[in-house]
């Protein structure tokens, strides 16, 4: 048993092999980090011929021969998923209004800025957007109404960062990713790309509408109560003089 070590596109041979005996070779991935954002793949061939999908080989030595074995390794991002949900509140909210988002996404301190596929609609990375804070900021801008959401694949391990821009009108904004604590007065979250994030936006506008006796009732008790000593006011002299007369 013996262990050994390459890196990318590098080999290592052995010499004088007693023939007829049997080795098998094994491939392990010492980079955890690696794994936790790829997914890895491994072939091997023998000799050059056709890769099968496994991480050993049993090979037999022949007198006189070379035998070269190779394994590759794959490399695929994994993707996680992140959604995003609007939702808004109040007796004066709109439901069919279109609220304004941008997403960020940085591997790193590298901006992220190729193009994302959102079930064929292409959303182009864009610079110098303004109306989401101070400073202008960059993204990817996309719009959503009441109760609509929507879904972008993004490789494993990235930084996500989704800024609402705040809409006219409405006193106030919170925001919850997954099952997280509420985040009131916020128009930005943020998080790491995993298996599958949900950050909700809501937007409340209210107006307060006019309740109880002195705002609803008042007008009408003071219309009957002018009523009332408007006609107090034509009984009593009549009926003083009518008893005026039946004295005379």
């Amino acid at each position: 048993l013996r262990d050994f070590e390459t890196f990318s596109r590098d080999s290592v041979s052995y010499q004088n092999l007693d023939a007829g005996n049997s080795y098998t070779i094994e491939e392990q991935v010492q980079d955890v980090s690696l794994e936790a954002k790829y997914d890895v793949t491994t072939t091997v061939s023998v000799n050059g011929g056709p890769p099968t999908e496994n991480d050993s080989v049993t090979i037999r030595i022949v007198e006189d021969a070379v035998t070269t074995v190779t394994f590759t390794n794959t490399y695929t991002p994994k993707v996680g998923n992140l959604t995003v949900k609007k939702l808004v509140d109040g007796n004066m909210a709109d439901a069919t209004e279109q609220f304004d988002f941008v997403l960020t996404l940085k591997n790193g301190d590298v901006q992220y800025t190729e193009d994302l596929n959102v079930n064929g609609v292409i959303y182009e990375y864009k610079t110098g957007l303004t109306g989401y804070g101070d400073e202008p900021i960059s993204g990817y801008v996309f719009q959503l109404a009441h109760n609509e959401e929507i879904h972008f694949d993004i490789p494993y391990g990235y930084k996500w960062t989704v800024t609402e821009k705040p809409p006219v009108g409405y006193t106030g904004v919170s925001c919850v990713v997954d099952s997280g604590p509420l985040v009131q007065n916020s128009y930005t979250a943020s998080g790491i790309v995993s298996d599958s994030s949900t950050v909700t936006f809501t937007n409340t506008k209210t107006v307060d509408t006019p309740t109880g006796i002195a705002s609803e009732r008042l007008p009408y008790l003071m219309m009957l109560a002018i009523a009332a000593v408007g006609a107090t006011s034509f009984i009593y002299p009549t009926c003083r003089r009518r008893r005026h007369k039946g004295d005379k």
